[in-house]
């Protein structure tokens, strides 16, 4: 039974002019840091046309989502011409390349240690493109999510790393071929692949800038300056005075001056007799008396409002869903499928192993009983052959004597 490349989608192992790899997880190790289990790698090549791609994505929560359940999906787009060098490395060679594990990493699982990786050597550091969604800035929701942005952005900004990946992905001559052909500057960029105008439901995705300064201090410095600027308040020396309330101006200058005294016996001291409350108390503390005509006039400006609003949802709200929440929806079914496939190609590979081995066993079984019983059958042959040439033998040395008499005689007798 032929196994396929690659475990989640591969091109065809008859076609070897193109190469087709899409969303298989991968781990990228670099000079100070490691992913694990976060990384998808989608690649692919057309020899003829002498193009082909390298996209990482992985899914992480940001504040402003448009659900808490749902993650945004980040890219880190490597043009092929920008790269240097391409390698295949082996498992030895991978030992003396792999960085070290960094602890604070979220993990799904234990990291397994894989055969083959692929070397990236860029001409340039920095010119891998970190794609996101047209947003401001790239809130983590949490300190996972923020390790994973951080480490996103440092791997952005390197000029060679690896990608380590399963064995399975595809074979060892098609993995050579690519490797070849982006070594030798014979792989230009395909045209559409990724589209980022395409991306986020429709909305399109856009270049984020990694900025300047040293990795280690600008990831904490982006998560700082990401924070709501309502957790940040401003500098004291910065305020401004505030102004005084319009009833205390009308007071009169005393109040700005400090001298309360006159400005005490003026206001009106604000109480709650039997049957009045605390709204009527405000009233009067302004000077409105007749309070039964304002009150009623209030709840039907509040009810007015409060119908405005709904109507005003009403209308809104199926744009709001059209436009907002469908893409999202669309893009997390997307990333539901693409997982789920995963994992059924997976357990397809599972149970397309496991019957593999049992088919072996039992044909070797039927083999082994069919020796058997050959065997048996050609013992019994030589024996019953022996039989017969021994029986042979005595009819050749057994006389035969035969005599006739004519019927007369017969009756005389």
């Amino acid at each position: 039974m032929a196994q396929q490349d690659d475990e989640s989608t591969a091109s065809d192992t008859s076609d070897t002019t193109t190469i087709d790899v899409s969303t298989t997880p991968v781990d990228v190790s670099w000079e100070k840091s490691t992913l694990l289990h976060v990384m998808k790698l989608s690649v692919g090549y057309n020899a003829s046309a002498g193009t082909g791609f390298f996209t990482m994505r992985t899914s992480i929560e940001l504040k402003g989502a448009f659900s808490e359940n749902i993650k945004t999906t980040l890219y880190l787009i490597i043009p092929p011409n920008r790269i240097r060098t391409l390698t295949l490395l082996t498992a030895d060679e991978n030992e003396d390349h792999a960085g070290p594990i960094n602890k604070e990493m979220p993990r799904k699982k234990k990291p397994k240690r894989t055969r083959w990786s692929l070397h990236f050597t860029l001409h340039n550091a920095g010119v891998v493109d970190f794609v996101g969604p047209k947003v401001a800035h790239l809130t983590p929701k949490n300190r996972g999510a923020g390790h994973v942005l951080d480490s996103l952005r440092l791997l952005a900004r390197q000029s060679s790393f690896q990608v380590h990946l399963a064995p399975k992905v595809l074979s060892k001559s098609r993995w050579l071929l690519l490797c070849k052909a982006v070594s030798e500057s014979a792989c230009q960029p395909m045209v559409g692949k990724p589209d980022i105008d395409t991306l986020y439901g429709g909305e399109g995705g856009q270049h984020i800038e990694l900025g300047v300064g040293a990795p280690d201090t600008e990831a904490h410095l982006t998560r700082a300056t990401n924070l709501d600027p309502s957790l940040n308040p401003p500098s004291y020396d910065s305020l401004e005075p505030r102004q005084p309330l319009p009833h205390m101006a009308a007071e009169g200058s005393s109040v700005a001056t400090g001298d309360f005294s006159d400005y005490t016996k003026k206001k009106r001291r604000r109480i709650s007799s039997d049957g009045e409350s605390d709204a009527e108390a405000g009233f009067q503390s302004h000077g409105v008396t007749n309070h039964n005509l304002v009150l009623p006039v209030i709840r039907k400006m509040l009810a007015e409002l409060k119908s405005e609003i709904l109507a005003d949802m009403e209308r809104s709200l199926p744009t709001i869903i059209e436009q907002k929440m469908w893409p999202r929806i669309a893009e997390r079914i997307d990333s539901r499928v693409a997982d789920e496939m995963e994992l059924v190609q997976q357990q397809l590979d599972e149970h397309r192993d496991g019957t593999q081995d049992l088919i072996d066993d039992l044909v070797d079984d039927q083999c082994y009983r069919i020796k058997e019983d050959l065997k048996e059958y050609v013992e019994e042959g030589e024996l019953k052959s022996q039989v017969v040439a021994e029986v042979l033998d005595k009819i050749e040395d057994t006389g035969l004597y035969v005599q006739f008499v004519r019927p007369n005689e017969t009756m005389n007798r």
